[in-house]
């Protein structure tokens, strides 16, 4: 050991927290935030957690607000410093559908068929996921059009070739 030189590091295991940058739009897909259940993830193990507390700014360089996880755990199971990934409880998604991306049309619409015709429905979206467009529930009448409609217009005269229902 030389003088003035660290050999070690000392922390206390049940004050290690995780913290989280967050997007505002990511942040409103999980608000209130705060005991929010979460999952900590480092070399494969999923450790649970709980969202305690949120920045009160956001970061002025990133403009990213801040999370603050606890272990459910009394001790810390990983040591300060560790990168890990996060996945935090959204909102229920009770009378939503999951389209997709294909499914979107010009300015964030879709194409229904109703009486074999086109009908233009635009819905409020919840999010973009790696699963699909995430929307509130509506009346899709007899389909949802998938893919492009070169020429689409409301009342236009079309026909179901094919229901997918998998008959």
């Amino acid at each position: 050991l030389l003088a003035g030189q660290p050999f070690g590091r000392a922390f206390a295991v049940d004050a290690v927290e995780v913290v989280v940058p967050i997007a505002p739009s990511e942040l409103a897909r999980v608000a209130p935030a705060i005991g929010r259940s979460a999952a900590v993830i480092a070399g494969g193990v999923r450790h649970p957690a709980t969202v305690e507390r949120q920045a009160a700014e956001l970061d002025e360089r990133t403009r990213f607000a801040e999370l603050y996880l606890r272990f459910d755990d009394q001790a810390a199971p990983l040591p300060p410093g560790t990168f890990v990934d996060v996945l935090i409880a959204g909102q229920d998604a009770h009378s939503t559908f999951a389209l997709p991306t294909a499914a979107e049309q010009v300015n964030r619409t879709v194409w229904t068929v109703s009486g074999g015709t086109l009908q233009r429905v635009a819905p409020t979206t919840r999010a973009n996921t790696a699963e699909g467009w995430i929307v509130d529930a509506f009346d899709y009448n007899d389909g949802i059009v998938v893919g492009a409609v070169p020429g689409g217009a409301p009342g236009l005269p079309v026909e179901i070739a094919d229901s997918g229902a998998g008959e």
